[in-house]
């Protein structure tokens, strides 16, 4: 039976699966349609996780444990990030995410993974400090992660005409307060044996 991989825990957009890596670095979607590229950017990030797991940790314990904490931090980062993000893909219903050409800034962010990510996690050694003699941390690779997911992210709501949840609530807060304020402004009706004065 094969040993579960903390990869495992990222889900997949509806109707595909995760493809192996081939030797010429490919993940397998090698395609300029959206659905395609969006597939390839889990891939990819399911990759990275396999990366994050696969590195070697330094033997002294107060390395050991600190880079423990942040590699379990890395991972469940790229896990919550590529989950929410085939969340938004799946949620919808249009027939249009299955034919679209990508978008023309998807691609690149597919590159960012690989270029920013993947390639120097697998080349790192976090029993060695860096190049700049300060120890190795994850904590680099968080923020550009966060930064890469957030640019998918946008690119991906905007491709699929999916607002963002804090939009929807402000655009509805907003039409409830202009109701409120419209209810409040109007004048009473004059009412028999009252006089109202103007």
């Amino acid at each position: 039976m094969k040993d579960e991989r903390v990869s495992d825990h990222i889900r997949f957009p509806r109707y595909s699966y995760r493809v192996s890596r081939r030797t010429d670095g490919m993940s397998g979607y090698n395609d300029v349609m959206g659905r395609a590229v969006f597939i390839c950017i889990i891939n990819d990030l399911a990759d990275v996780v396999d990366a994050v797991e696969d590195l070697r940790l330094p033997s002294r314990p107060e390395d050991r444990a600190r880079l423990r904490i942040e590699r379990r931090k890395m991972c469940d980062s790229v896990i919550k990030g590529a989950n929410d993000l085939t969340a938004i893909f799946d949620s919808v219903k249009a027939e249009s995410k299955y034919t679209d050409i990508a978008p023309k800034n998807l691609p690149q962010y597919r590159n960012e993974i690989c270029g920013q990510l993947l390639n120097p996690l697998r080349k790192s050694d976090p029993r060695r400090a860096t190049p700049y003699g300060r120890p190795f941390s994850f904590t680099p690779y968080r923020e550009k992660l966060r930064i890469i997911l957030s640019g998918i992210e946008r690119e991906l709501r905007r491709w699929l005409k999916v607002p963002r949840e804090e939009t929807r609530k402000s655009t509805k807060h907003g039409g409830q307060q202009q109701k409120s304020r419209s209810h409040r402004g109007s004048s009473p009706p004059n009412q028999p044996g009252l006089c109202t004065v103007m």
